[in-house]
């Protein structure tokens, strides 16, 4: 039913506005450059990748608190309710932070999301995990919200499909690769699992930075 509705929407939101293109003013200046090129767009890719390597799928969070009995498998249904309710609240309030703050509001969603998995994998307090679980639902909610939001602020219109078929592209790619050797990670030491999670987010954010950085410089060209 979700999926049909979707659907519906979508068909009379076409109908009513066949060029949605047409909500976004034309820019003052001639130049419509793709993200090819562009070196903050590259850097930014380049966060975004890495905050995808380390911010690993939930089905490993459930996996781990079964396997350790951490919690009762009726209530990891629950868990994951309660982490997708943070990332409603969280995606609002950085979509807020972002249109004033731009960037530095992924660079502070990040910097929170960073360590979920010091406790939601490290701790024993189930107190401490549903922290853990609090945190990683920062981070779904800066990606679902600002993330994207980011690259239709670095590229024009005529560019941004292909610009977001680039970002989800790396983004998916990243998310893969961590989630699939981190696993394997998993497997050989929880402690090291942990620490290349935290240290692939936290790479991220000097990334971030140097991404709004270079595209202050460009745009001042």
């Amino acid at each position: 039913m979700p999926a049909v509705c979707t659907i519906a929407f979508l068909l009379f939101a076409k109908s009513r506005f066949p060029n949605p293109e047409a909500f976004e003013p034309e820019a003052k200046t001639e130049k419509k450059d793709s993200f090819v090129g562009k070196k903050s767009f590259y850097l930014y890719l380049a966060g975004i990748s890495c905050f995808a390597f380390g911010f690993v799928d939930f089905p490993l969070v459930t996996m781990h608190l079964a396997k350790n009995k951490l919690f009762d498998d009726s209530i990891l249904p629950l868990l994951y309710s309660g982490a997708m309710l943070v990332d409603a609240v969280a995606a609002f309030f950085f979509g807020w932070l972002f249109d004033k703050m731009r960037t530095k509001a992924l660079v502070i969603s990040t910097a929170i999301s960073a360590f979920f998995a010091v406790f939601a994998f490290g701790a024993t307090s189930p107190d401490m995990i549903m922290l853990g679980i609090a945190l990683w639902g920062v981070g779904m909610g800066a990606q679902e919200s600002i993330m994207k939001a980011a690259v239709a602020t670095m590229t024009s219109k005529e560019h941004r499909a292909s610009s977001y078929g680039a970002f989800e592209f790396f983004f998916g790619l990243a998310w893969f690769l961590g989630s699939w050797l981190l696993g394997a990670v998993y497997d050989y030491s929880l402690n090291t699992f942990i620490i290349v999670s935290v240290a692939a987010q936290l790479i991220a954010l000097p990334c971030y930075l140097l991404s709004e950085r270079s595209f202050a410089s460009e745009n001042c060209q």
